[in-house]
């Protein structure tokens, strides 16, 4: 294959990666706010521990979207970092769900 072949190639695989992230945390979105809307107290939703987690694994998400809207498209290197925690938080879920089903 040429250059610009494989290019096109791994900018439609990063497409469609990142579309599919937009939907799963979507999903998770509207899931997290159809809980808070039908929590029986509103206050002490934010302190239930499935839902700090809940919160916890969206908001990496909105922020890095934050930061690429902020910047035109040109984050600084930290966001990097940012998802590197992403995926690390991902794995640890993973992991806790696992240790649960023990």
């Amino acid at each position: 294959k040429q250059w610009y072949q494989r290019r096109v190639a791994i900018t439609a695989g990063k497409i469609l990666i990142y579309s599919l992230d937009v939907a799963i945390n979507l999903f998770f979105t509207i899931d997290l706010i159809a809980k808070f809307m039908t929590s029986s107290s509103m206050g002490k939703f934010f302190f239930k521990t499935m839902n700090i987690m809940d919160i916890l694994a969206v908001l990496p998400f909105y922020v890095e979207l934050i930061v690429f809207l902020i910047t035109a498209g040109m984050p600084p290197a930290q966001v990097f970092a940012l998802k590197g925690s992403r995926i690390g938080g991902g794995v640890g879920g993973l992991k806790s769900v696992r240790a649960r089903r023990r």
